[in-house]
């Protein structure tokens, strides 16, 4: 799922780049700052300033990472890039579940919500989250040679997360 929003970063739109509404023209969008709530997607294209522009909100779309990422991790807004979740982070912005290991533009699935933390790095989102994910990363890769068996690593991640939330 996307939206099309006015391009007001001051640029030409960096593809995979997190952004949130301009809060001067809800009918435009900016990169997100650090620490940003209010994420509403990534930029799926490159277009000129003030021209019309694709933002992914939901499904599979490429995020800018910052750091060297493995296939099935959580990532975060980092401003207006990504980076991988870690253990220790307490409230963020998750932004979904990478399909594959690498840096820079990386395939995800999007999920996005503002994590707040239970404690010891679980949150009732997660389980919500892991299931969401597990479903379409099984709808996208239902067909063609691109069939990896991603939807047993969301399940099994799942599967965890509902044990350890009981």
């Amino acid at each position: 799922m996307s939206l099309m929003l006015k391009n007001n970063t001051g640029g030409t739109s960096k593809i995979g780049y997190v952004v949130i509404v301009d809060p001067n023209n809800s009918q435009a969008f900016v990169y997100a700052p650090s620490g940003s709530s209010n994420i509403l997607g990534v930029v799926a294209q490159s277009v000129p300033r003030y021209a019309m522009c694709e933002i992914a909100t939901s499904g599979k779309a490429g995020v800018y990472v910052s750091e060297s990422v493995v296939r099935g991790a959580q990532i975060r807004a980092q401003g207006s890039t990504c980076k991988q979740v870690r253990n220790t982070d307490t409230e963020y912005f998750r932004i979904g579940t990478t399909l594959e290991s690498g840096k820079g533009l990386i395939s995800c699935v999007l999920n996005l919500f503002y994590n707040r933390s239970l404690g010891a790095g679980l949150t009732i989102d997660d389980v919500k989250a892991d299931s969401t994910i597990a479903s379409v990363i099984t709808n996208s890769h239902a067909s063609g040679s691109d069939n990896q068996d991603l939807s047993s690593y969301a399940t099994i991640n799942f599967a965890i997360a509902v044990a350890v939330a009981l």
